[in-house]
């Protein structure tokens, strides 16, 4: 009979080994970055509010967000606004004289990515 050799045995050790590795967990979008709001008013009247930030790779859309009645942001007190394709907003018929405060989450198919800094303006 004939013997097998260390290398043998290390090829197949490795060979066993590579089938019991867990594949790679889906993953949510990076946060998004660059968040900024800047409000203007409306040469027709009324004021606007334009919100963009840097895209995310591999994002498939956004979640824009808002705080409740102007309230200082926290992590329960964000409600959504839209669901967009593109990495910016822009807002009309908003209230003259009010700040307003925006986050933003990335999506993908796995979910949506942690929110983003906040960002506010006060429109004219």
């Amino acid at each position: 009979m004939k013997k097998l050799g260390i290398g043998f045995f290390v090829v197949l050790l490795l060979l066993l080994l590579s089938d019991c590795s867990s594949p790679a967990s889906p993953s949510v979008p990076t946060t998004p970055t660059g968040l900024s709001a800047t409000s203007a008013a409306l040469s027709g009247g009324g004021d606007s509010i334009t919100i963009s930030w840097n895209a995310v790779t591999g994002a498939t859309s956004y979640n824009l967000y808002d705080t409740k009645d102007g309230t200082t942001p926290t992590t329960t007190n964000f409600f959504k606004l839209y669901s967009i394709s593109s990495p910016s907003e822009q807002l009309v018929d908003v209230s003259t004289g009010t700040t307003y405060q925006f986050a933003v989450s990335a999506i993908n198919a796995n979910g949506p990515s942690p929110l983003s800094s906040v960002a506010s303006t006060t429109t004219p």
